[in-house]
């Protein structure tokens, strides 16, 4: 019907045309219904997973439903599945709100951009950002002096939360922390969400 329509001229829609008697949705080759088995096949050979089938038949083939069928095709095909790049997420870990400012703390490294490194420590009560710009590539000993430098103003956290990166994890920054009593607690690598305070 749909070829018909389109040589009948009673489709206004500009996003189909006719061109040698080949159905086209923008540059994508309509797709009848009989050929999109093969059309699948082809684009699953090579078990290119879910994201790049999609983004071969948006720029080759159309037909409606395609983006279900190709989800289908990936989800039932043993090889992709076990190999999928998105395997389900695992819940975040929630975190008790505090009592009090500054009973847990939120502190990681961003950059370098524009030539500058920047610590970020966020109180997770108040949601107080204090941030400190490094010329350089931070250390455990930067870390350390600005740290001081909020304690003096705000007071000692219980706890302080970071990633698993070496600045945190160094026995001159556990030492630190052992000596003001504050407790570390490192979110699990691959799951830098849970630190999102910071």
């Amino acid at each position: 019907p749909l070829l018909e329509d389109l040589l009948s001229g009673k489709i206004g829609d500009p996003e189909y045309s006719l061109k040698n008697g080949i159905i086209l949705r923008g540059n994508r080759v309509m797709i009848p219904k009989n050929l999109q088995p093969h059309v699948l096949r082809e684009l699953h050979s090579t078990h290119v997973g879910m994201a790049k089938m999609k983004a071969l038949a948006r720029n080759y083939c159309y037909w409606r439903g395609i983006d279900q069928d190709i989800e289908n095709t990936v989800n039932s095909c043993r090889p992709c599945c076990d190999v999928r790049a998105d395997p389900p997420k695992a819940p975040l870990h929630a975190w008790e709100q505090p009592r009090h400012n500054w009973e847990r703390a939120h502190m990681d490294y961003a950059g370098p951009f524009m030539g500058h490194h920047f610590f970020i420590l966020v109180d997770a009560k108040s949601k107080w950002p204090e941030v400190f710009s490094l010329k350089k590539a931070p250390t455990s000993s930067h870390t350390i002096t600005f740290l001081k430098d909020v304690m003096s103003r705000h007071g000692i956290p219980d706890i302080l939360v970071s990633d698993n990166a070496a600045i945190f994890k160094s026995q001159e920054f556990s030492n630190f922390c052992k000596s003001y009593g504050i407790r570390q607690r490192f979110i699990s690598p691959g799951h830098a969400a849970t630190n999102g305070q910071a």
